[in-house]
């Protein structure tokens, strides 16, 4: 299994936000005002060599092997982050068979308990006790 990229975290707007830097970057100025909405053909006016560019990018950007379905069905920006998406999950998650044979190996960590500091207060241990023994008004 491949090793996660460490500065990849897992939240569904990383990978709109990266897919749609990435197509910017590879289409140029035709996808400078693009959003996740906009169609690849016809807003962007994408050839295949274009697609093809796009994917080897996301390949390249998130460590993943998109298909040539994958490549083909999308439609826009946003489809793109879609399969993105699921493609990470499948690459870099092991499937439940493995993990049911092999349970992996817990080492405890030790967490230091804290101690809570002491605050200094303002009034003498005499006041405090002075102060609860007056009646309630």
């Amino acid at each position: 299994m491949p090793n996660m990229p460490p500065n990849m975290p897992m939240l569904p707007d990383f990978f709109d936000t990266q897919t749609l830097a990435i197509v910017r970057r590879k289409i140029g100025i035709r996808a400078a005002n693009a959003t996740l909405d906009s169609a690849l053909r016809q807003d962007l006016q994408c050839d295949s060599l274009d697609y093809i560019e796009v994917a080897h990018a996301l390949e390249d950007g998130f460590g993943i092997e998109l298909t040539d379905n994958d490549i083909e069905t999308a439609e826009t920006i946003g489809d793109y982050a879609a399969t993105v998406r699921h493609r990470v999950a499948e690459t870099y998650t092991l499937p439940a068979a493995s993990i049911d044979a092999n349970p992996p190996r817990v080492i405890p960590r030790v967490i230091p308990r804290v101690i809570p500091r002491v605050i200094p207060c303002p009034i003498t241990r005499d006041q405090l006790i002075a102060y609860n023994a007056e009646p309630a008004a």
